[in-house]
């Protein structure tokens, strides 16, 4: 959960200029001016990623640019969504155009989930299956390093940018503790989403289907199922039914160490990913960073963050921040 956290996919209702490269791709794919097609903008948060709603003869499409500079990044991203696509778990993906990085994909006519939308049982399974499929697809020839590499390389970030503070290497040594114990488990790894936010994820009547794979990695399976299971806020007893449903039986001790090690690996790469976030959303006009400022539980801030389609304060996961930290140990 690094920049992409936070996400967005909502139309945009300002006005808007399209680039000449953007353009002539849309006529390119189309084979006809732009003036003869509707198109709107969606948001892609603090990705890099700029998406395009576009109508045309009754049919609805969205246009993906990835926009990624790091090419092996890029094509880390379009093998996640084309395998996704293959196996019935992401969008319908008609064609990639290489060069531009442009992805043509089905537009999915529906809001992206909830909080009180995932925690339904019958949705639970649902992402369940849809974790199955994508864990059991080919290894993505492009994944990126280990989350302790990973996170390592952020706190240098950090340190060279002035922004790292105690909490941050506290978070650090934290992930490298837990990673080097889990290491000790005989366990997969697979193809992770990494980002399974609820802006990441649609319910239909068959199955869960996942959007936005800026951050899939190699990883224990572990990962996917902490990183759903803590953004949506989940009850001791709701991860329990969420394991046995994903692992179709019983979790074993070493099963349930796994999980619970991956959690906490899962709270400490947060406070990075946060600290890594807020100079991007400071304003001239904020107040300072207040560390002391009163702090709710963790439900409090997943349920804001899922609920609110504009940017959230600095202090806002600034605080989140500091209640992962606390879980963390």
């Amino acid at each position: 959960m690094i920049k992409q956290l936070i996400a967005l996919l909502f139309v945009s209702s300002t006005l808007f200029t399209l680039s000449p490269i953007v353009e002539e791709t849309i006529e390119q794919i189309f084979q006809k001016p732009i003036d003869q097609l509707i198109i709107n903008p969606l948001s892609g948060g603090y990705s890099k990623a700029s998406l395009y709603k576009i109508q045309d003869i009754g049919q609805t499409y969205v246009l993906r640019f990835t926009n990624e500079p790091d090419r092996e990044h890029a094509q880390r991203e379009i093998y996640a969504m084309v395998e996704a696509s293959k196996a019935g778990f992401g969008p319908h993906i008609y064609s990639i155009y290489h060069g531009t990085e442009a992805i043509l994909m089905d537009f999915i006519p529906l809001h992206t989930t909830s909080i009180e939308d995932a925690k339904k049982p019958e949705n639970c399974l649902k992402i369940a299956k849809a974790l199955q499929k994508l864990h059991q697809t080919a290894p993505n020839p492009f994944a990126r390093p280990s989350t302790p590499v990973r996170s390592a390389a952020i706190y240098q970030s950090l340190c060279e940018e002035g922004d790292a503070d105690s909490c941050c290497l506290e978070a650090l040594e934290l992930v490298k503790q837990y990673s080097e114990i889990l290491s000790s488990f005989p366990a997969p790894k697979v193809n992770t989403h990494g980002d399974l936010t609820p802006r990441n994820l649609f319910f239909t009547e068959e199955s869960a289907v996942l959007i936005d794979w800026g951050e899939t990695n190699y990883e224990d399976p572990m990962y996917d199922l902490t990183c759903f299971s803590l953004l949506h806020a989940y009850t001791p007893q709701e991860e329990a039914f969420l394991i046995k449903s994903y692992l179709e039986h019983e979790p074993t001790l070493d099963e349930l160490k796994r999980y619970e090690l991956v959690k906490k690996i899962t709270y400490a790469t947060l406070v990075l990913s946060v600290h890594d976030l807020i100079p991007i959303l400071i304003k001239p006009e904020d107040l300072p960073l207040d560390p002391n400022s009163p702090i709710q539980d963790w439900a409090y801030y997943a349920d804001a963050f899922s609920k609110n389609d504009k940017e959230l304060s600095a202090q806002f996961f600034h605080d989140w921040a500091r209640v992962a930290l606390k879980l963390a140990h």
